[in-house]
């Protein structure tokens, strides 16, 4: 990862992604009265009601079958460089399969001001913030031995 620690990377990605999303919900909820665009009915916040939590789980229960697969494909690598390779691939495929739903969800909040969506944006964010890669978490998953857990 152009000689710099591939743990330092997903990190500083992971973190970029997050506060995307926490900016975003902080400048829908503080401008909230000024910004909210159209008078919604509640036939259009019930919608919302249903495939905001279908989505934000869809896209976790997704990201993590996709993390999983690749980490089995990742296994079959000898090559430390292939296996952190993958490993980045599915971190940043599970991360925007849980940042997607989240971003929909303040979406959703900017349509019809209705707080629930800002609280369920919040715990989408949680989980995020979870998903953190750290060092220990690259070998557990990686399965890494003595002499490739350096390279992490």
């Amino acid at each position: 990862m152009n000689g710099q620690k591939p743990l330092q990377t997903l990190q500083i990605i992971h973190f970029a992604m997050l506060s995307g999303q926490v900016m975003f919900a902080g400048v829908l909820f503080f401008l909230r009265d000024e910004i909210t665009i159209t008078q919604t009915d509640d036939e259009l916040a019930n919608l919302f009601k249903i495939l905001v939590p279908v989505l934000g789980f869809g896209g976790l229960l997704g990201g993590n079958f996709v993390f999983k697969s690749f980490m089995k494909k990742a296994l079959t690598s000898e090559n430390i460089g292939k296996k952190m390779d993958t490993y980045r691939v599915a971190f940043l495929i599970r991360s925007a399969l849980l940042e997607g739903p989240s971003l929909f969800t303040l979406v959703a909040f900017l349509l019809t001001s209705d707080v629930f969506f800002i609280g369920f944006a919040i715990i989408l964010m949680v989980i995020f913030t979870f998903l953190r890669p750290t060092a220990a978490g690259i070998i557990q998953d990686l399965e890494l031995s003595g002499e490739e857990r350096n390279a992490v």
